[in-house]
């Protein structure tokens, strides 16, 4: 504590009693109390006779010294009240800035003082406030002091700031609709005290719109015909401290659907070509025939052409089997079924040749193995011979009657084809011998008597 007093002329000398023209004196006095709560306040003043070489004395109810002294009593006194020190943390790269006021602790009741300045390792903004901002100034102790000189207080508030975390990148995924999607789970550099908050951006992949921690295992969907995608967006998390996000891509493909007809009907004989499609298009696919003993010709091996081509033989209406499973974008589809019937070609099995008289009904019938449904036949042009059909005809009898008209035998030749089932044979060629009609020719001879011998 430090105190003056004069009377703005150290020269002069008033005397050891001084009635009228006295001095007056004043003090500077700073004092500085304990705390801000109001309480009384007391200070001893010395008085000494000025170093000047004046002569003097001071004098207090008739007792002379060149010192002396007196109490300076000050009721409630109350000086700025002391704050107590704060601390906070702040992402280093946070471009924001918070004000380091509202961190300091004032006693009850007392107002906050905003006359008071900050220093420290950066010059806060906004003075009483003392706005920091973690990306471009250093962390350390800021000390904000209020008062004068010699009665002042301050306290103090330690900035640190955490590093915000970086995830390791997660590469983009794919899966099959109807697969099981495994738990994924995140690291990070640090990796202690981090948390990971995650969004989808597309929950008909049969997952959650976000979560926390760790992608949790799900069965992926995908009720359409062309693949979904959704972005999970994944935030690191240090405390307050976020990290950059990193988004990977899961995609979830279809799965493929035969859309080829499942029955098919084919001839003995005539390769199959059976083209395989799928929904969506695209797909690959693998087939196979299962065995029938009454066929020959299925693959009952694995095949991987788009078309089913075998060349199926059979003497009576069989079936045959076959499996086939699409595969689009790596994701197998439900194995279909396509059946087959194999029908017979039929095999003519009458007679080739044939003998009529001229003018005679021809009565020929038509047989083939298996029975036909139905023949087509056709006779060919002969100009000696009347009555033949030269346009095809559907009947399972050649029943022309042909007339021939030469002294000689004529040759009419018939083409006939069986159907069975829409399965059409070969051809057969019957060829009919057509015989003229012969008229008898009499020479007139003499008459005889009845009992003579005719010669």
């Amino acid at each position: 504590y430090a105190t003056t007093a004069n009377d703005g002329n150290p020269g002069n000398n008033w005397g050891i009693n001084c009635t009228t023209g006295c001095p007056d004196f004043y003090f500077d006095l700073t004092f500085c109390p304990p705390n801000s709560t109001p309480t009384n306040y007391s200070e001893y003043v010395e008085l000494s006779t000025s170093a000047d070489g004046e002569s003097g004395a001071w004098c207090q109810d008739g007792n002379c010294d060149y010192q002396n002294g007196i109490n300076i009593s000050i009721m409630n006194a109350c000086g700025p009240p002391q704050p107590t020190n704060g601390a906070v943390t702040f992402c280093s790269t946070t471009a924001t800035n918070t004000s380091l006021f509202s961190s300091l602790g004032w006693p009850a009741g007392v107002t906050p003082v905003t006359t008071g300045a900050w220093t420290g390792p950066s010059t806060l903004a906004n003075g009483y406030l003392g706005n920091y901002t973690p990306s471009t100034m250093t962390p350390g102790v800021y000390t904000y002091t209020i008062g004068t000189t010699g009665c002042s207080r301050s306290a103090t508030v330690t900035v640190t700031e955490t590093t915000p975390p970086v995830i390791t990148a997660e590469p983009d995924l794919a899966y099959c609709a109807g697969a099981t999607v495994p738990l994924n789970s995140f690291t990070s550099t640090p990796s202690s005290g981090v948390t990971f908050n995650w969004t989808n951006s597309n929950t008909n992949i049969g997952l959650g719109v976000s979560g926390t921690g760790s992608v949790p295992s799900f069965t992926a969907t995908n009720s359409g015909t062309t693949p979904i995608t959704a972005n999970i967006t994944v935030t690191p998390t240090a405390g307050t401290c976020a990290g950059l996000a990193d988004v990977y891509v899961i995609t979830i493909n279809p799965t493929p659907v035969v859309t080829t007809s499942n029955t098919a009907t084919v001839c003995s004989g005539v390769p199959l070509n059976i083209g395989l499609a799928s929904n969506p298009t695209g797909a690959t696919f693998t087939w196979v025939a299962a065995s029938n003993n009454q066929v020959t010709g299925e693959s009952t091996a694995n095949q991987t052409t788009n078309t089913i081509n075998n060349t199926l033989i059979a003497t009576t209406v069989q079936s045959v089997v076959y499996t086939v499973t699409p595969t689009l974008n790596g994701c197998l589809g439900t194995p279909y079924t396509i059946t087959v019937t194999v029908n017979p070609v039929p095999v003519m099995t009458s007679p080739t040749t044939a003998s009529i008289c001229s003018g005679t009904a021809l009565n020929f019938p038509l047989t083939s193995l298996p029975s036909a449904t139905s023949y087509t036949w056709v006779a060919s042009s002969n100009t000696n011979v009347g009555g033949e059909s030269t346009t095809a005809q559907t009947s399972s009898t050649i029943n022309n009657t042909l007339t021939n008209t030469t002294g000689s035998t004529q040759i009419v030749s018939y083409s006939v084809t069986p159907t069975l089932n829409g399965c059409v044979g070969t051809a057969q060629t019957v060829s009919v011998s057509v015989s003229p009609i012969t008229t008898p020719t009499f020479t007139q001879v003499a008459a005889i008597c009845s009992g003579g011998s005719l010669s």
